[in-house]
């Protein structure tokens, strides 16, 4: 495993801002309520400034909502200062990725 490094001022990113019970899940699928479906991480509108928010171009989403705790792709938890899981109902699905096609 390698260790991560910081840049000089975004030491956040790598801060042990965990949930209390991090450490005993891989993912964030125990957050996961009845017919959700986890999106991906993120860090909202701006990855580079400490604390995390739904993205501006989907929160007209209804049933859109951050987890408690993101994982990286090898199952270790991410600072909650830098990412959190997006979660929406599977029923909006289509709509986020119509969302994102607009982007393009």
């Amino acid at each position: 495993m390698c260790k991560v490094i910081a840049l000089p001022g975004y030491e956040w990113i790598t801060e042990e801002c965990y949930t209390d019970d991090a450490r005993r899940y891989t993912s964030c699928n125990h957050e996961l309520e009845g017919g959700e479906v986890w999106l991906g991480n993120t860090s909202g509108e701006n990855r580079w400034k400490k604390g995390v928010d739904i993205p501006i171009k989907y929160r007209e989403l209804k049933t859109i909502r951050l987890g408690k705790q993101a994982y990286c792709i090898h199952g270790l938890p991410l600072s909650r200062h830098y990412c959190l899981p997006l979660i929406i109902h599977k029923s909006e699905v289509s709509e986020f990725y119509k969302l994102q096609k607009e982007m393009v």
